[in-house]
């Protein structure tokens, strides 16, 4: 428990640092910037104990301040579970409920394959993402 706990403040200061820190300065207007504000602070209460931590909330306010406020955590909350129903789904199809790293292999064929439950459209990472993945290993590392 005390290991997930420590993982998963190092997964949220991740997204605190990336999100607050990076993004805010690509914010143009005061509302933007207010917005990216809140995400900051709700990460905060996070680290410091004021609020659970809770992943999905974390990414969800970091990805709502980029997209300007406009997001609907329920709608955030339906797509994962709908997307997780797929990919139990998948598994079971393909007969690996009986291996430990299922899961694993459910979302990385999901990302990287052209399925009907992703409507043929395999994830695409660009150098932009690759550069923000390497600045959070380097983050995750010094923690």
């Amino acid at each position: 428990m005390c290991a997930n706990n420590t993982i998963m403040n190092r997964i949220i200061l991740f997204f605190t640092i990336l999100f607050s820190n990076t993004l805010l300065t690509i914010a143009h207007t005061s509302s933007h910037k207010h917005i990216y504000k809140q995400a900051f602070e709700e990460q905060l209460q996070m680290l410091k104990g004021e609020k659970a931590l809770d992943f999905k909330r974390a990414v969800f306010i970091a990805e709502n301040a980029y997209h300007k406020g406009i997001l609907n955590y329920q709608i955030f909350c339906d797509e994962i579970t709908a997307t997780g129903q797929k990919l139990k789904l998948l598994i079971k199809q393909r007969g690996l409920e009986k291996y430990r790293t299922a899961g694993n292999w459910a979302i990385f064929t999901y990302m990287t394959d052209t399925l009907p439950i992703n409507n043929y459209q395999p994830y695409i990472l660009t150098l932009r993402i690759l550069w923000v993945i390497k600045i959070g290993q380097a983050c995750l590392l010094r923690s």
